[in-house]
């Protein structure tokens, strides 16, 4: 049977002269080009066959960190040996510098061009492929090395023997696991997002950490493909794809599809990796019952059901697509001390464009001497300053209003922001510590993921901002004006929030435990914000009438003189030992203005 040739976009200029890669590789024939690498056919003398040799772009290798990782994880997806891997025989560095992979010329088709061709994948068959794809990728994090790239066109599917024969290729972006373990789950840390939009877990998409549990998701995205015929998550560009990941669920599943599968892939599809299978091994025991004609349980908190989960990423989209736009303006402004790039296609000068392929992003957007807006706009730069923090520092000392500045991932640790001016900032996971933002305008900015130990927001206007996922811890929030901001799922442990504003505020599953939280008003919302954890926390003359304390954890909490909603638990039923409670009186007057 004829090798298939892999998904890569054939480059037609057959007259390019290969590049020298090894002396052992021989008889060069250009395949095509993907999103990081060109790919060709070669013989290799010493093995005596035909491989395939992916050879990254020059663009990705300038810089000593890329090949100091490449070579790592080449090496570490040599040592894999597992019959549904394609294997790598060999890594190094070609004459010019580029880094390269030898690996195995797989024969078959990709499932990618299956879907193409037969529209979905009936479900008897997608099992068996589902099935062996998550056997390779259990050996690989046995292994610890995670894939990151998990997608119908890195699937070679062999149907020689009439039986669908497996194999996952190409482990060129995966990260090596570090020894240390962390709950079960080995962790590495990102400071760009790779892998391909349309499979990206949200953690990838945020620039979070990863780990296993990330390639679940991935192989949720492609098996929600196989089965329907169309992508879990789809838009007009990479970055719009990547916010609906954040901050949508697929559409449902055809009607036909068993009750079992649909649940098997919406529980891979969890947005928090914590409600996804927790390995492969346990994905693959489900896909045996479904094979078998069992039922499985619908996990709510899986992608499908638990919408209330999601938090309020409605700013997101905008503040991604900006930071492309700025990316694309510092390229073409003078150099700069931090350089910032796109992989394309081609390396012809070009304004980048996103696109569906591999995405590189990094999460520090904008560097050393200059900060720009969401649009690309230069609002200050500087011939002083040696780093982003000190540049932020002076533009603020010299009253720059940094409306709207792209300061995403940004280390600001210990920075003197005292009465900035920041609306609408991007801050998303960012590094706080130590940072005042004192009676600083912060209104509307986006803090996602963002984290820090003794930041001062003190008197700061923090309306509308959006703290989902924060964790801090020992700040100073006190006065601030915290209306119609969201706080889901956000972490603030022992800090000092006395007389805060948090009218129409989302509080849902905020974390508050051991802190000041006297006088703060939650009025204005007739939805109650659910599972708040107030364990520990002051709360003597607080307006709680927003929260439901059915749901709410609060032991060893004071609740003197605190307006609670009209159906709040009796006393008795709050904590089940009383003495956790001090005796005082509780006043369940009515709410003003309700």
């Amino acid at each position: 049977m004829e090798k298939e040739k892999p998904d890569l976009k054939i480059v037609e200029d057959s007259s390019v002269e290969p590049p020298v890669i090894a002396e052992e590789l021989s008889n060069l024939e250009l395949i095509g080009r993907g999103g990081m690498a060109t790919v060709y056919r070669a013989y290799h003398e010493k093995l005596k066959r035909e491989v395939a040799v992916k050879v990254l772009f020059s663009d990705l290798i300038k810089n000593a960190r890329y090949i100091k990782r490449f070579q790592i994880e080449a090496g570490a997806a040599g040592t894999l040996n597992h019959p549904h891997l394609v294997p790598v025989y060999d890594h190094g560095v070609a004459e010019d510098g580029s880094p390269y992979l030898v690996m195995d010329l797989a024969e078959g088709t990709t499932l990618a061009k299956l879907i193409e061709k037969e529209g979905f994948i009936e479900l008897e068959r997608a099992i068996e492929i589902f099935t062996q794809i998550a056997e390779a990728l259990q050996y690989a994090h046995q292994e610890r090395v995670i894939h990151r790239d998990i997608k119908p066109g890195n699937i070679i599917v062999d149907t020689r023997d009439r039986a669908d024969f497996v194999k996952v290729l190409d482990f060129g972006i995966a990260k090596v696991v570090p020894v240390e373990e962390k709950e079960g789950h080995t962790l590495t840390h990102t400071g760009e997002l790779f892998g391909t939009p349309k499979y990206m877990s949200p953690e990838q998409c945020l620039g979070d950490e990863i780990d296993i549990r990330t390639d679940i998701y991935s192989l949720g995205c492609l098996m929600y493909e196989c089965i329907s015929g169309k992508p879990a998550f789809q838009a007009e560009n990479a970055i719009k794809t990547i916010v609906k990941h954040v901050n949508e669920v697929p559409a449902p599943l055809p009607p036909g599809v068993p009750t079992g599968m649909r649940n098997l892939i919406f529980k891979a599809l969890a947005k928090n990796p914590d409600w996804r299978y927790q390995s492969m091994k346990d994905l693959i025991k489900d896909l045996e019952k479904v094979g078998n004609g069992q039922d499985l349980k619908a996990d709510r908190r899986g992608g499908e059901i638990r919408l209330d989960k999601l938090g309020d990423y409605s700013g997101v989209l905008f503040v991604i697509l900006m930071s492309v736009l700025a990316i694309t303006l510092m390229k073409m402004a003078p150099p700069a001390p931090t350089s910032v790039s796109l992989s394309t296609a081609s390396n012809a000068p070009q304004i980048p464009k996103p696109s569906e392929g591999d995405f590189v992003l990094p999460a520090g957007l904008i560097g050393g001497s200059r900060i720009a807006d969401q649009s690309g706009r230069v609002l200050y730069s500087t011939n002083t300053a040696v780093s982003l923090k000190d540049t932020v520092e002076e533009a603020v000392a010299k009253n720059v209003d940094l409306s709207n500045a792209m300061l995403l991932g940004a280390d600001l640790s210990g920075a003197d922001l005292r009465n900035a001016k920041m609306k609408n900032a991007c801050l998303i996971s960012t590094q706080l510590s130590r940072t005042s933002f004192q009676n600083a305008n912060l209104a509307g900015a986006s803090f996602e993921g963002s984290r820090g130990e003794g930041i001062d927001f003190s008197k700061a206007k923090l309306q509308r901002v959006n703290f989902y996922g924060t964790k801090f811890s020992n700040c100073n929030f006190e006065e601030a004006n915290l209306q119609e901001a969201s706080l889901n799922y956000a972490f603030i442990f022992k800090s000092n929030l006395k007389g805060c504003d948090f009218q129409r505020a989302n509080l849902n599953y905020a974390n508050f435990s051991q802190s000041d939280l006297r006088d703060i008003d939650t009025r204005g919302e007739k939805t109650r914000n659910l599972g708040v954890d107030l364990n520990g926390a002051d709360l003597r003359g607080a307006n709680l009438y927003s929260i439901d304390l059915h749901s709410a954890k609060y032991k060893k909490t004071d609740l003197e003189g605190a307006i609670l909603p009209d159906d709040s638990p009796e006393p008795a039923d709050v904590s089940s030992d009383k003495q956790e409670i001090r005796s005082r009186p509780w006043e369940l007057r009515p709410t003003p203005g309700q």
